[in-house]
């Protein structure tokens, strides 16, 4: 059955039309003349004549036995499969699990340390390190009264780093107890955030 209005008989007010034989609707011309819509009210006519004459009786028993299958069949382990469940739900679990550590981790092992440098005469000062790439754009100390300052998260570690005094002139930080040299002709203070 080739004709796609043919679903259309399936339709509950489809079908109720073509029983009270409404010549007016176009549906019921179409189904006149399409063969493929023919045959297919043909069937569903007699399948319907056929259940109306049928009376099957069900057993008492019939509702007892489908029950006690769906029990059967919804408490019965199904062997690999539930390992295999078990087995994603515990990855899964893992997974959530160390991602909260690991973030609960890095949240806890960022160090604030304040850089300090009291330098009235001074245009701007950036602070320049390991921990920032070196990039004295990403980390300007503010000026209050003299004493330029900034606070910066940095992970635990061993950092050199230096002050950059008017974008031109580096230098290591006086207040720091350890240097070492930069390889320019000056040193770099050592900052070591397990000894803050």
């Amino acid at each position: 059955m080739s004709c796609l209005k043919t679903k259309i008989i399936i339709n509950k007010e489809a079908w109720k039309k073509w029983l009270k034989e409404d010549s007016s609707d176009e549906l019921f011309r179409h189904f006149l003349v399409c063969e493929d819509c023919k045959k297919a009210v043909q069937s569903y006519q007699s399948l319907t004549n056929v259940l109306k004459n049928e009376k099957y009786t069900i057993g008492t028993e019939f509702t007892a036995n489908v029950m006690d299958a769906i029990r059967k069949r919804a408490t019965k382990p199904s062997g690999v499969n539930l390992w295999k469940y078990a087995a994603i739900a515990a990855s899964v679990l893992l997974l959530v699990v160390s991602g909260f550590l690991v973030r609960e981790r890095s949240l806890q092992s960022e160090v604030t340390v304040q850089f300090a440098l009291e330098l009235p005469g001074a245009q701007s000062v950036a602070l320049a390190g390991d921990f920032n790439n070196w990039d004295a754009g990403t980390a300007k100390l503010v000026n209050n009264n003299g004493v330029w300052s900034i606070d910066l998260k940095v992970k635990p570690g061993r950092y050199q780093y230096a002050f950059v005094i008017d974008g031109k002139k580096w230098i290591a930080d006086p207040r720091s107890e350890q240097y070492v040299e930069s390889g320019f002709g000056s040193k770099n203070s050592i900052l070591d955030t397990k000894k803050i």
